[in-house]
C-alpha cells in the first residue's frame, strides 16, 4: 500500500503479538524431534493430524520446526509468515527472511515422509508486501506444487512470472480453488489468459496484486468466461491513490457473465480503479446471476446527488452487500436489500 492504514497496523500486531504462541525454546525442541541419533525419521507428533495452520510471526525460530508435525493422514496445511515491520526491497533484512522462507518451503517439498496433502497454503504478509515477493521462494514454492500432486486447494506467495506458476499447476489435475497474487496488472493479464484454458473446470478464484501505474485491464474477465463451473471469483488490488487518481473502470458485459457463471455465488470486484454508480443499474435485472450470494465492489460516488447508494437490486439470492466508495476506501458500508420482486 502506499498510504499507511492505521486499522492495518493494528491487525498486523494482533497477528504478531497473539496471546497464544510457542516459546523459542519449544520451537528448537519441536525441531529435533524429526530426527532420531542415527538420522532417521521419527513418527510423527501427531500420527492422526489432517489440519495443521502454522504461522511464523516476526519469523523466530527454525525454518523447519513445523516439519515433526507432518504425517500420514494430513490433508491442510496453511504455512503463515507475519511482520509488522515496514520492509524495503533488497534490503539485507529482507534477503534473511526470503531465505528464511524458502528454507521451510524447500524442506516442506523435499519431506521424506508421504503426505496426502490436498490443501496447501502459503501467505506472507508485511506492511509492503511486495519487499517480501522473490524468485527463490516462488521455486521452492513450484517445487512443493510437482511433489503434491492431489491438491485440490492452493494459495500461492506473490508470483513474479505468471509462466512459472501456469507450468506449476499443469499437472494438478483435480485444482478446484486458486488464490494467487502478482506485482502488476500486466503480470497478472498473462497469467489468467494462459490459465483459463488449462484449468476450465476451475470452481474458486482470487486474483489480486500489489503494485500498478495502471488501471487494471478490463479484459481481465474475458479469458474466464470460458471457465462455467466458477462458485466464487474474487479481482483485487492493495495499491491505493486519491480520488483525483482513480480512472474509472466500467462493468464489462454483465449479462455475459451471469450467462458464462450460472452457478457463481460470490464476485468481488475491486480493481485499481472504480466502478461508476450507476453501472449497478444492470443488477437491476432479476433474471441476472440466480445463485450469487454475496457481491463487492469499489464503486465510483463522486459527483452524485444521491446521499445513498440504489440498493434495489434484483439479484434474488444476495445476502451480502459490500460496496466501497470513494470517499469510504478502504471501509466497508453494507446496506440492507430490497429484491424486486
Amino acid at each position: 500500500m502506499d498510504d499507511e492504514d492505521p486499522e492495518e497496523d493494528d491487525r498486523c500486531e494482533e497477528r504478531c503479538y497473539g496471546t497464544c504462541y510457542i516459546h523459542q525454546t519449544t520451537l528448537d525442541q519441536i525441531a529435533q524431534h524429526q530426527y532420531s541419533t542415527g538420522g532417521a525419521l521419527r513418527t510423527p507428533l501427531i500420527p492422526n493430524l489432517e489440519h495443521l495452520e502454522f504461522t511464523f510471526s516476526r519469523f523466530p525460530g527454525p525454518p523447519n520446526a513445523f516439519l515433526p508435525l507432518l504425517g500420514p493422514k494430513l490433508k491442510t496445511f496453511i504455512l503463515s509468515y507475519h511482520t509488522c515491520e515496514l520492509l524495503v526491497p533488497y534490503d539485507e533484512d529482507v534477503a534473511g527472511r526470503q531465505r528464511v522462507i524458502c528454507q521451510g518451503v524447500r524442506e516442506l517439498a523435499e519431506f521424506e515422509g508421504e503426505i496426502p496433502l490436498e490443501r496447501l497454503e502459503i501467505s506472507v504478509q508485511a506492511r509492503k508486501y511486495f519487499a517480501m515477493a522473490c524468485q527463490e521462494i516462488d521455486d521452492a514454492f513450484l517445487l512443493a506444487l510437482k511433489r503434491y500432486t492431489r491438491l485440490r486447494r492452493v494459495k500461492a506467495p506473490t508470483f513474479l512470472r505468471h509462466d512459472d506458476l501456469v507450468s506449476g499447476l499443469r499437472h494438478l489435475l483435480h485444482l478446484q480453488y486458486l488464490s494467487v497474487a502478482f506485482e502488476n496488472p500486466e503480470v497478472m493479464m498473462s497469467f489468467v489468459k494462459l490459465f483459463a484454458p488449462e484449468h476450465p473446470d476451475i470452481r474458486h478464484l482470487e486474483l489480486e496484486y500489489h503494485r500498478a501505474d495502471v488501471a487494471t485491464p478490463r479484459s481481465i474477465l474475458d479469458p474466464l468466461l470460458h471457465c462455467p463451473g466458477l462458485i466464487s471469483l474474487s479481482i483485487t488490488t492493495y495499491f491505493r491513490r486519491s480520488a483525483t487518481e482513480l480512472s474509472p473502470w466500467p462493468l464489462p458485459d454483465i449479462y455475459g457473465m451471469s450467462e458464462a457463471w450460472p452457478k457463481l455465488e460470490s464476485l468481488t470486484l475491486c480493481p485499481h480503479g472504480v466502478i461508476p454508480l450507476e453501472d449497478l443499474e444492470a443488477f437491476r435485472d432479476t433474471g441476472l446471476f440466480p445463485n450469487l450470494k454475496s457481491l463487492t465492489l469499489g464503486i465510483n460516488s463522486v459527483g452524485t446527488t444521491s446521499p445513498s447508494l440504489p440498493v434495489q437490486l434484483g439479484l434474488r439470492s444476495l445476502q451480502s452487500l459490500q460496496v466501497f466508495t470513494i470517499k469510504t476506501l478502504p471501509r466497508t458500508t453494507e446496506k440492507d436489500i430490497r429484491p424486486l420482486i
